[in-house]
């Protein structure tokens, strides 16, 4: 797909205060987001999101020791790098929370869905910042390649306000392809806040799984302060779609002498949110994304997700 004009646009990378890191010591696993929901079933099983590939569009993602295993493909539409790099974070802590298998604390840190295999397509460069040929080019990228990796999911934890139709048009469109070859699309909606703050491209589609952030892990929707709810100055009923916690969360770090931060942000939110269709997946690879997207929408899935 060419585009005659080249719109730059400028991503938020949803996390709060450049993805604000606290201590570990304060920090919550992913398992503990998950533990008191009906997925936890799925780990007692042994499902661990083997068989499933999650492509990730973001800053990147660093050669961390958690996430090595599970990297399948590094593509770089941004430097052209061959190496997988992240001179950003924000991927590789999106990364480590999907499937990082946790290696460096002997699993305490592991990710959702620590067996699935990842695919990472850096987009944005290291100020978070990309325009809609590199996105064209990944998502091209991923329609060309969907059935050589089965690629089931893509985390697209990024959003903007656009304030232009070129802007909004290109990008459903992007969307729309990933869509009619049975790709599940997963977003943040947005760090704008509570009050008349405004949820961002691509979050508000309907064919994209919107996720907002929630303050605590047990299972309880207090909404975090940052989280967007909003289009256009009203309160949207149905998006975001699901909720997940978004708060002092642990993942890898793209400075590989820390290993290990605590993050803020609905991008977070939203990872747990792929990493847990990760496993649905695993144990149901037949489901399309339009089944997917239906359940969601009719909360079949009430006793694993928070809506």
């Amino acid at each position: 797909m060419k585009f005659l004009i080249k719109t730059l646009v400028i991503i938020i990378l949803f996390c709060s205060v450049g993805c604000e890191q606290g201590s570990l010591t304060k920090g919550n696993s992913v398992y503990e987001s998950i533990k008191s929901s009906k997925l936890i079933e799925f780990y007692n099983k042994g499902i661990l999101g083997e068989g499933v590939t999650v492509a990730i569009l973001d800053t990147g993602v660093a050669p961390h020791t958690d996430i090595r295993p599970n990297l399948v493909v590094f593509k770089d539409f941004v430097k052209g790098k061959d190496e997988a790099y992240d001179d950003n974070g924000h991927g590789t802590n999106v990364a480590g929370i999907i499937a990082g298998t946790g290696n460096s604390s002997n699993g305490m840190y592991s990710g959702v869905a620590p067996s699935a295999r990842i695919i990472v397509l850096k987009v944005f460069d290291n100020s978070g910042q990309g325009d809609m040929f590199a996105l064209s080019d990944a998502v091209n990228w991923l329609v060309l390649n969907q059935q050589e990796y089965d690629i089931r999911l893509v985390s697209m934890s990024f959003g903007f306000e656009s304030n232009t139709y070129l802007d909004n048009s290109v990008l459903k469109s992007l969307i729309d392809r990933l869509w009619e070859n049975n790709m599940i699309v997963v977003s943040s909606s947005g760090n704008n806040g509570l009050t008349n703050g405004e949820m961002t491209v691509p979050s508000i589609y309907q064919n994209v799984i919107s996720v907002g952030s929630l303050k605590g892990i047990d299972n309880k929707k207090e909404i975090s302060n940052f989280t967007s709810l909003y289009e256009r100055g009203e309160r949207l009923e149905s998006k975001p779609d699901l909720y997940a916690p978004g708060e002092n969360i642990i993942t890898i770090s793209n400075d590989l002498t820390t290993n290990y931060i605590a993050v803020d942000g609905t991008s977070f939110a939203s990872a747990i949110i792929v990493g847990e269709l990760a496993l649905i997946l695993q144990q149901e690879p037949t489901l399309t994304n339009k089944q997917i997207l239906n359940k969601i929408e009719t909360r079949f899935w009430s006793d694993m997700f928070i809506y």
